[in-house]
């Protein structure tokens, strides 16, 4: 055995990271693109897709799919990828390379690679009070601070 395939031919692990390792583009993040590089050597990803898919704390919360743009063999592109409006929480994008067209060895669709990237958390407001006035009380142990937008309540012995 290779050790890519158990002895009752199951896949290892070992095979999906071989196939990260083979996949013909990376993509990185910069910022709010993404670079694209072109591992080919003599042909252009034409025939490939990039499916985004934007997680916010482990569910589903946005999907795209993109055509990979025509990189020179070798070379990189930056895409600007959609930017729908996420909720706050642990948001992540995958981004998977698939293949667009059947072929001898695979079916259309088929991922050759896929890449994830933690997100920036989603901006916090200002803390600035927008109307109205703070308030504070002290009612059973706890200390209450109070505006025309909510009520927070703090613990005095534990907080």
């Amino acid at each position: 055995m290779d050790g890519l395939v158990l002895p009752d031919q199951t896949p290892s692990p070992g095979l999906a990271e071989y196939k990260q390792v083979l996949c013909p583009v990376r993509v990185e993040a910069e910022g709010a693109a993404l670079l694209l590089s072109s591992r080919f050597q003599f042909t252009v990803p034409e025939d490939l897709d990039l499916a985004l898919e934007w997680l916010v704390d482990g569910a589903l919360a946005a999907s795209a799919c993109l055509p990979v743009p025509a990189i020179r063999p070798g070379a990189a592109a930056r895409l600007a990828p959609p930017r729908p409006d996420l909720p706050a929480g642990e948001r992540l994008l995958t981004v998977r390379v698939l293949r667009r067209d059947a072929t001898a060895w695979a079916p259309a669709g088929h991922e050759l690679g896929a890449f994830q990237f933690a997100l920036p958390p989603h901006p916090v407001r200002s803390g600035r009070l927008r109307r109205g006035r703070l308030s504070a009380e002290l009612r059973d142990g706890r200390l209450e601070v109070a505006t025309a937008d909510g009520l927070i309540a703090f613990d005095r012995a534990c907080g």
